[in-house]
């Protein structure tokens, strides 16, 4: 065994700062595509990563040998203990720390010794003096160790450790970098001073950013990436969040939401119409039938939504009615409406009687809202056949557009008894044997036992309507 020199006892260590030394600055923005820097932007839909990986304290370091880490030497100024008897030893091409005669196979630390005459702090794995460059830790952080296995504090830049690559400043890893940051070679996507991987998004001050698979912003991408269980869409390598738009990206065309895919089944605009988007956000131009955005239900034919579409619409076992491509006898309404028109045999005057006598009137539990629409006035008689004037009106104008009527729920006024005006609703519906339009009123004929179907405004013996306008 060679000898390399011995200790001399009572020995000062070195001392070393363990503080973190302040980050450097962002610059303004990252270079070639980037294009203007921009202030901050905060998107709800792309919000901060879940906890980043383990950190690096935490990790258990699995290179060639089994390490068993002991707690290193305190930093403070305190008396170092006796080294006379501590040396470095060759064995087999590779240096060992010696104590007592013996390799210190127990010592997994970074400590200040003295290897051929040279005073500092060295990476010792197993009592193995163990070069780099990597990241080896002592109780006062993780540091950057050079090709020789020493702590080398001048050193900024990334270090190889456990299957990652780290950030290192002034030769100490700094947990505290969470940011898309500027390093010779590119700008790096970091989290907790690790380069984090992508394909994915990552953000700094200066907006949201492409990164691939090595971790680096990619300025020359276009496309998707995977972000926060979300795709987003990426434009020379930045995440704009302002493109809202059914936009033309690879091999077909996406509903895009401030740069987010939206999945459907939906509907959703760009300059050339409204299109069907399927469950991927992707538009389907083989689709036919209907979808719904939070403005209606829709026709769509051919992967598009078709406003000229009126009448009744099948597909397959789904059956609907429509005014200018909305629909406003949606598929379980219809079958409900066809169930009473097969009871009454399938005619319009029958079929006004029901609503006029089989629906028991209640002010009770049933809003007056005419936005809430005929749909659900309709719904609600059909279910429970109890309700207010907008209900037998519903349930009516129901089966008229079953029937294939033109016909419209009309929200008003008329007189009160006991005087002044309230809420009401009736129909207008246009005749199919003269084209004429006429008015039909189920609750007048439930309330008054006067006919209420097919008369003009202003019959004797009808109520005055009046501040009256289409339902639809």
């Amino acid at each position: 065994m060679k000898r390399f020199g011995k200790w001399t006892a009572g020995f000062l260590a070195l001392a070393m700062t363990a503080t973190l030394f302040p980050q450097s600055s962002l610059a303004a923005q990252p270079e070639s595509a980037a294009g203007t820097a921009v202030e901050s932007e905060t998107e709800t839909e792309a919000e901060t990563e879940t906890e980043a990986e383990t950190e690096a304290e935490t990790e258990t370091e699995t290179e060639t040998e089994t390490e068993t880490e002991t707690e290193a030497e305190s930093e403070t100024e305190t008396e170092a203990p006796d080294l006379l008897d501590k040396e470095f030893g060759e064995v087999n091409g590779q240096l060992y720390y010696f104590l007592d005669g013996k390799i210190a196979d127990d010592l997994t630390t970074v400590q200040n010794v003295n290897v051929n005459g040279r005073s500092g702090w060295y990476n010792l794995v197993n009592g193995r003096l163990t070069p780099g460059p990597t990241i080896a830790r002592n109780e006062n952080g993780w540091w950057y160790i050079d090709k020789n296995g020493k702590v080398d504090l001048g050193y900024t830049g990334f270090a190889p450790y456990n299957k990652g690559t780290w950030y290192v400043e002034n030769g100490k890893v700094n947990f505290n970098v969470t940011d898309v940051k500027r390093m010779p070679d590119g700008w790096y996507n970091l989290v907790k001073g690790k380069v984090r991987p992508g394909p994915t998004i990552a953000r700094n001050k200066n907006g949201w950013w492409y990164i691939d698979k090595n971790g680096k912003v990619d300025f020359g991408y276009t496309g998707f990436a995977p972000y926060n269980n979300g795709t987003w869409y990426a434009e020379k390598g930045k995440v704009t969040l302002n493109v809202t738009d059914v936009k033309r990206v690879g091999d077909g065309w996406y509903n895009l939401v401030k740069n987010k895919v939206m999945p459907g089944p939906t509907v959703a605009r760009n300059n050339s119409g409204w299109w069907y988007i399927d469950k991927n956000g992707k538009v389907d131009f083989t689709y036919n039938g209907t979808a719904s955005n939070k403005s209606g239900e829709w026709i769509v034919l051919k992967g598009k939504v078709n406003f000229n579409a009126n009448g009744t619409f099948h597909f397959g076992d789904k059956s609907v009615c429509a005014k200018k491509g909305k629909v406003d006898v949606p598929a379980d309404v219809y079958k409900m409406a066809e169930a009473v028109l097969k009871q009454v045999g399938g005619k319009l005057h029958p079929a006004f009687d029901w609503s006029a006598s089989q629906i028991k009137f209640t002010l009770k539990g049933v809003p007056v809202d005419p936005s809430l629409g005929s749909a659900y006035y309709a719904r609600r008689g059909f279910q429970n056949k109890i309700g207010n004037c907008y209900v037998m009106a519903g349930t009516f104008y129901a089966m008229a557009r079953v029937l294939g009527y033109d016909v419209h729920q009309m929200t008003g006024q008329v007189p009160y008894i006991n005087g002044g005006f309230g809420p009401h609703s009736w129909l207008e519906i246009t005749s199919k044997s003269n084209g004429k339009m006429y008015v039909c009123d189920p609750d007048f004929q439930n309330n008054s036992g006067v006919n209420g179907y097919m008369f003009n405004y202003g019959s004797p013996g009808t109520w005055q309507y009046v501040k009256y306008k289409r339902m639809n």
